[in-house]
């Protein structure tokens, strides 16, 4: 007989999904992306205009201080190259010496490179990089939510978390304006 430290048990394997459940799973990621979309792009002319009367628009319209900040950072990026990084972050030491309250410093790398490498690709303003790079990080957030809601709970518990998911407020917030939040819970969920 073999000892018992020896033994392995595995866990039984879960059987495939149905063609419902993934057509159904299908459905809730394609709402949950379309709700993450960037709003310029249903903005009048834009290319998703006619689906504007589904589309969630952010009710603050304005350019938030933090918003602010980030699209400075990228339009310095952008008219100097990204090796001229650590200039920027003396620069924020200089300015932020005089100023009675702190400012968000240059230091979320990851966030500013992407929204001046969107820039720099597709040549979108500063703010509507930022946005993008929001946009895209909270539907990889979706995507790996259902992938690990999925595999911990199996399919239906993956279905209910996907769904909460693809219409939670904070997120759909998050993914409509150039906040740094949403790449901050993408990496907790990693």
């Amino acid at each position: 007989s073999t000892p018992g430290y020896l033994m392995t048990t595995q866990k039984p394997m879960r059987p495939p999904p149905g063609i419902g459940i993934l057509l159904g799973l299908g459905a809730i990621l394609i709402v949950g992306i379309f709700l993450r979309l960037p709003p310029f792009l249903f903005a009048d002319h834009a290319t998703l205009n006619a689906l504007r009367a589904f589309h969630p628009q952010p009710g603050f319209n304005g350019l938030g201080f933090d918003e602010g900040l980030y699209r400075n950072y990228v339009e310095s990026l952008s008219q100097t190259g990204l090796t001229s990084y650590p200039d920027l972050a003396e620069t924020y030491v200089k300015v932020q010496t005089n100023l009675p309250n702190a400012i968000l410093p240059p230091t979320r790398f990851s966030y500013i490179a992407a929204a001046y490498l969107c820039h720099q690709i597709i040549g979108s303003n500063a703010l509507s990089s930022l946005k993008i790079v929001s946009s895209l990080v909270s539907i990889l957030s979706l995507l790996l939510g259902t992938v690990f809601a999925t595999s911990m709970g199996g399919w239906p518990r993956g279905i209910a978390v996907t769904t909460l998911m693809a219409c939670a407020p904070t997120q759909i917030h998050m993914s409509q304006h150039a906040l740094i939040d949403g790449v901050f819970g993408f990496v907790a969920i990693l």
